[in-house]
């Protein structure tokens, strides 16, 4: 664009939108003071008097008729009246409103300095470290899934069978840093993370982003629990651990792998964040539904 080409090249410019010359606005524009100021109990639906006519058209005759001038100062007439009427000069200014935290929308503080933000991303951090914990516990340790874990795979029906193929392969990579409460949400959800794990190199099937990682059947067998590792979904899930990894992670090393939910909090407020997370909280938190509600409470107020 023209404009853009042309950014370093000229010098900017503008114009008065009333009396169209360059070096002031419309806002500041001594012409348009100077007609209302002679005129302010002109009336604007009225045909306008010679004076009138004469005053505006010396401004305008190198481009516009006498018409043109009348019809300038009669569109800009209310908007003087506002700059330089008697109620402008009179009228006492408005009084700024008072900001509010634009986390909890409390008036006596702002977003950095709120205390019930700092809780809130407490409240979610104890809730990832109960999650983390629970998985490793149910998934890593006693099923043994893990890098080097031979697992066999196969298409779960909705009624938890498993169908009659199956397949067997290796666990050749786990991102510990995707096992996150992320993995509960709804796969649409924006706050929906993936556990990323490959098998013989690859994500066979669209594994990766089964909502479950065990079918049902097996998860009942070795006891587990934990809600995301289980699907209940029609499709491929992991049907056993055959061999379990030979490796496995420090459990207290793992747990302190937790990321930071400041990010989480950056442009939410409390009521949209306990909207998106409050099922999770009671789920996974050791105190979870006590803690929910104590934060409901809390928006109540």
């Amino acid at each position: 664009m023209k404009i853009y080409k042309d950014r370093n090249s000229e010098k900017r410019s503008f114009s008065c939108n009333y009396c169209y010359r360059e070096g002031h606005n419309k806002r500041h524009c001594p012409h348009l003071k100077a007609h209302y100021l002679a005129n302010k109990n002109w009336d604007k639906h009225s045909e306008p008097v010679d004076v009138v006519k004469e005053m505006f058209a010396e401004y305008y005759r190198q481009y516009w008729n006498d018409g043109r001038a009348v019809y300038q100062f009669r569109n800009h007439y209310d908007y003087a009246k506002k700059l330089y009427g008697e109620t402008a000069t009179t009228a006492p200014p408005k009084k700024r409103k008072k900001p509010k935290c634009g986390f909890c929308g409390s008036k006596a503080h702002n977003r950095r300095n709120c205390a019930s933000m700092r809780s809130f991303v407490k409240v979610l951090e104890e809730t990832e470290h109960s999650y983390r914990s629970q998985y490793y516990d149910q998934v890593i340790e006693k099923c043994g899934f893990g890098v080097g874990a031979f697992v066999e795979y196969g298409i779960q029906s909705y009624d938890g069978s498993i169908t009659e193929r199956t397949e067997q392969c290796l666990v050749t990579s786990l991102d510990l840093s995707s096992i996150s409460i992320g993995n509960a949400f709804s796969r649409w959800s924006d706050y929906h993370t993936g556990l990323s794990f490959q098998l013989n190199g690859n994500n066979p099937h669209g594994l990766r982003w089964q909502e479950g990682l065990f079918g049902s059947i097996y998860a009942d067998a070795q006891g587990v629990t934990l809600k995301t590792a289980v699907s209940h979904q029609h499709g491929w899930v992991v049907t056993n651990v055959i061999a379990p990894s030979p490796t496995t992670p420090d459990k207290e090393w793992f747990l302190g792998q937790s990321p930071a939910f400041d990010w989480v909090v950056k442009k939410k407020n409390l009521v949209t964040l306990l909207g998106e997370y409050t099922t999770i909280i009671r789920l996974y938190h050791p105190q979870g539904q006590a803690v929910a509600n104590k934060w409901w409470e809390k928006v109540k107020k």
